[in-house]
């Protein structure tokens, strides 16, 4: 929000996911989609943390229900430690072919992070450069995000709000009726 405020330039966000599909909050990619877009960001991705194998299933989900382009840095594959020296364990042909594999999904922006070298992005750029850019298209999803989880809306009723229900909780009507937010 500062930035959008505070400038006219536009606003990249990358978020960085672990295996599981999480950010180190417990948020999964819907619920950042949903909250990134609400908040009027120009492009959403993931960087860092995965190389881009791994990465793919985020991508698919971004590209599935983001409206807005799509940014995908991964690491040179995922790190390990040889005789105290951090290396990465896909070289930069491996790296390339995922890549394009990413582009095909509809990831709009490639770069690389950790591990990367010019060569890696030079060899992405070779093996997407003769691919055609698809921009991303408003998708029709309806989300409501909290700040870990996205709730698709859709054909089916979803109950939204059922925990501060004050059926048989005595402390919880009490808490309404005094308008104790801090409780509530």
């Amino acid at each position: 929000l500062a930035a959008k405020e505070n400038s006219s330039l536009p606003v990249f966000v990358t978020n960085v996911f672990d295996e599981k599909g999480k950010l180190m909050t417990g948020a999964d990619a819907k619920a950042m989609i949903a909250m990134l877009e609400g908040l009027g960001v120009d492009a959403i991705g993931m960087n860092c943390s995965l190389g881009p194998k791994q990465m793919l299933p985020r991508v698919a989900e971004y590209v599935k229900y983001s409206s807005l382009p799509v940014i995908v840095n991964p690491n040179a594959g995922l790190p390990r430690s040889e005789n105290g020296v951090t290396v990465f364990d896909i070289d930069a042909d491996g790296y390339a072919e995922i890549m394009k594999e990413i582009a095909l999904l509809g990831a709009s922006v490639l770069g690389g992070c950790c591990g990367t070298t010019p060569e890696y992005i030079e060899k992405t750029v070779k093996s997407t450069k003769d691919l055609p850019f698809v921009p991303n298209e408003k998708k029709d999803y309806t989300l409501v995000s909290s700040y870990t989880h996205a709730v698709e809306i859709g054909d089916e009723p979803i109950l939204i709000g059922e925990r501060i229900n004050p059926t048989g909780k005595k402390r919880f009507k009490e808490a309404l009726r005094e308008r104790d937010i801090q409780y509530i």
